[in-house]
């Protein structure tokens, strides 16, 4: 099965990741994200563009707030 086809965006944009050392003491914590990111083989593959156009977003946000998403992108 053929997993790899094309560039992902994200290994081009931050070609550098940071890495941090394993944990190894027990810790408290409020909010936890285990795993980040994501492979060319699970459906959680994180996108870098809107699911909405620009016009829907106006009427659900307002256009000041939406045209400022949208210039965040280009």
């Amino acid at each position: 099965m053929d997993l790899v086809n094309g560039k992902l965006y994200w290994s081009h944009t931050f070609p550098n990741p940071p890495r941090y050392p394993a944990i190894s003491d027990d810790l408290r914590c409020d909010v936890v994200i285990v795993g980040g990111g994501s492979s060319c083989a699970n459906t959680g593959l994180l996108q870098f563009a809107n699911d909405k156009s620009l016009a829907a977003s106006i009427h659900s946000f307002g256009e000041e707030q939406s045209v400022r998403f949208f210039m965040l992108f280009w």
